[in-house]
């Protein structure tokens, strides 16, 4: 019903009226992030890439994504003012992983897709929480760690007794590392497997059928870098804007239940790559 009227009144709205107020309440949700130590860098980030940000009406109030072509981030105009700071800061962190080449690479097999987005979420998520914690020590009579509790709850649970018990884990990114760590444990973690397998699932049932591939596969790293998954690559995840990486000195490869696969996921990999010819390429996926 809220959602519902607020799109009445949206849509009565006069259109460049609209235009004005939602670019003023994108400008106010980038200049909280850029009041942060760890928000700071994505404002300059979003002013040197040209990325754009925008709201997007058909979203539901607890929605926002990051699209990579054409890059944007989209947000929903019918959430609260600290949800969508919230969201903008877990978007602007795919938006970064995107432009380093961190999300989808030139490799497209099942295992390495679910260990990217497992990765790419913990960190965006991880990431998150650490930003309600900073936006709420900027505004103590906000209710920005209330609004993250709704969300991934374990995620920032974890993160806010962290920083509770010791403020400088903040600062050395161990609070943020045992948020890191909590996603891999949380039950939505489930999902994100699944729609990351069913998404590669149909890039080669697509690509069988000679249709067109909506899955884009990032092309901005370069030949020098690894182009499967390694180490080196998982490390990169940590690196935070401000150049801090809470996965230093982390063995990711031999940490089980990051790389660890259900029964129900091995069966649809199994299934997929026996499918579909090409589907089984990865160093990675012959390594473990």
């Amino acid at each position: 019903m809220y959602m519902m009227i607020k799109n009445i009144l949206r849509k009565l709205q006069d259109k460049d009226t609209q235009r004005a107020d939602d670019k003023a309440r994108i400008a106010r949700l980038l200049m909280a992030l850029a009041k942060t130590e760890s928000g700071a860098p994505l404002f300059d980030f979003v002013s040197d890439t040209k990325l754009r940000i925008a709201y997007d009406d058909k979203m539901a109030a607890c929605e926002a994504s990051f699209k990579p072509y054409p890059r944007k981030i989209v947000l929903s105009p019918y959430s609260t003012e600290e949800f969508q700071a919230l969201s903008l800061a877990h978007e602007l962190c795919h938006a970064v992983q995107e432009h380093k080449g961190l999300l989808l690479r030139k490799t497209d097999h099942l295992y390495d897709h679910l260990i990217n987005v497992r990765f790419s979420e913990a960190a965006a998520f991880s990431f998150e929480a650490q930003m309600a914690w900073e936006l709420q020590q900027a505004h103590p009579q906000s209710s920005y760690l209330k609004t993250a509790l709704k969300g991934c709850r374990s995620v920032n649970k974890a993160f806010q007794h962290a920083a509770t018990m010791s403020p400088q884990s903040v600062e050395n990114g161990s609070a943020r590392r045992i948020a890191f760590d909590a996603w891999f444990n949380d039950g939505l973690r489930k999902q994100y497997d699944y729609n990351a397998l069913m998404a590669v699932r149909a890039h080669w049932q697509r690509r069988e059928n000679g249709q067109r591939n909506a899955l884009s596969f990032n092309k901005k790293r370069t030949p020098e870098q690894a182009p499967y998954m390694s180490e080196e690559f998982l490390r990169e995840f940590g690196a935070m804007a401000a150049d801090k990486n809470f996965l230093e000195k982390r063995n990711l490869m031999t940490d089980f239940y990051m790389g660890h696969l259900t029964n129900g996921a091995e069966r649809l990999i199994n299934r997929t790559t026996m499918k579909y010819a090409g589907s089984d390429e990865s160093m990675i996926y012959d390594f473990l």
